[in-house]
């Protein structure tokens, strides 16, 4: 109980340490200038998916099976391969930059590296279960980008600090070098990966660049600010699933998977009821006691609580995709993810075309409906996989 209670922690310690950014920054800024913060930082998540996140899912679902000496090597391999899959993003970024739709620049460089490293050692403590030394690297690098923002430091580059001292500190002793290649096999699973990823969370992280470039920066703003509240749900809820990944994927019968499974969506359901019911009175309190500017409008508390019932969706579909990452059923994750995916481009194109029409409402309850089909097409793959 101990464990799972620890591993809850550390795996929200990134979403807290993104909340203090955003209330740091919601009093620093203006609503126009924490806009563009909310479009850049959602940018580089997105790209970071395909240079951490998918390396990062391997590592959940290998790590268990190798013995010590090789779960260094295969680290050393991914950070290898992740960093040379950088470079394409890094240009990405330039080009973007080029082309208007990102405010920031060399930050962001530095951010997107930073917290490719940050995420594929974490992954790797995580599936390690190293959960006290997380938590004590974690505490140290949310101090230091307390006292960096306090220090004004541009927030981009206090970030890419802090996660490069976490990164620093979980690294050691848990790296070997090696001159053994990865296998084509092992580049479309990370491929599928983050591709499936990218493709399941493009709806919530493209919503402030797609809102930025359409209704304005303030109104950006606003959602990244809500985003980076609730996000909490999603950090706890996929904090479970790095505690039931490698158990699923440690043992070899489909049966004792789904046992496990089973036990993972019961807990899940449990903890998605209780926070949204926790930041709904969150929200409550905040604007009872007037601490937040940016929710003293009716228009905030419609926006956080479809953005909440639209994360409490999304919540309950993660036990059914770590399932199929536990059992390396890559592809069927990604064929469902395409449905997902092709269903908010009809959404997200709709609302950017006729954003003068539609209005922020539809689009965030588009987002809902979504997540409620990609829920079912999820289950349906778990039934076939166990026929």
């Amino acid at each position: 109980m101990f464990a799972k209670a620890l591993a809850v922690f550390v795996t929200g310690m990134p979403g807290l340490q993104k909340i203090i950014v955003f209330v740091m920054l919601e009093q620093l800024l203006t609503e126009k200038m924490l806009g563009e913060f909310s479009s850049d930082y959602s940018i580089v998540q997105m790209l970071s998916i395909f240079t951490a996140v998918g390396w990062s899912a391997l590592i959940l679902s290998r790590i268990p099976k190798l013995e010590a000496f090789y779960k260094k090597t295969f680290l050393y391999e991914v950070l290898k391969n992740a960093a040379i899959c950088s470079t394409f993003f890094i240009a990405i970024l330039v080009l973007l930059k080029i082309a208007g739709l990102i405010y920031q620049s060399y930050d962001l460089i530095f951010f997107l590296l930073s917290w490719s490293l940050y995420q594929i050692v974490r992954h790797f403590s995580l599936a390690e279960k190293e959960y006290v030394k997380i938590s004590l690297a974690d505490c140290l690098s949310t101090i230091m980008l307390t006292i960096l923002l306090v220090y004004d430091f541009r927030p981009f580059i206090a970030l890419s600090l802090t996660y490069s001292l976490s990164a620093f500190l979980l690294m050691r002793d848990n790296l070997q070098i090696s001159k053994e290649r990865f296998t084509l096999k092992e580049y479309r699973k990370s491929f599928d990966f983050s591709t499936s990823n990218f493709l399941s969370s493009f709806g919530s992280m493209g919503l402030p660049v797609l809102v930025a470039h359409t209704s304005g920066e303030e109104l950006a703003g606003l959602i990244g600010f809500v985003l980076s509240i609730i996000i909490a749900m999603q950090l706890i809820t996929r904090a479970l699933g790095f505690y039931f990944i490698p158990e699923m994927a440690a043992v070899n019968s489909i049966k004792s998977k789904m046992e496990i499974y089973k036990k993972y969506r019961r807990i899940n359901y449990v903890t998605t009821l209780l926070l949204f019911i926790v930041l709904l009175v969150i929200y409550i309190i905040i604007t009872k006691l007037e601490l937040i500017k940016l929710f003293e409008t009716k228009q905030s508390f419609i926006i956080y609580t479809l953005l909440l019932l639209s994360s409490a969706c999304l919540s309950i579909t993660v036990p059914l995709q770590n399932y199929i990452i536990a059992v390396e059923q890559s592809d069927k994750l990604l064929k469902s993810s395409l449905i997902y995916f092709s269903l908010i481009v009809i959404g997200y194109g709709s609302y950017y075309l006729l954003s003068d029409i539609l209005s922020i409402y539809w689009i965030i309850s588009y987002l809902i409906f979504a997540r409620l089909g990609t829920y079912y097409i999820f289950r349906n793959k778990i039934i076939r996989l166990n026929k």
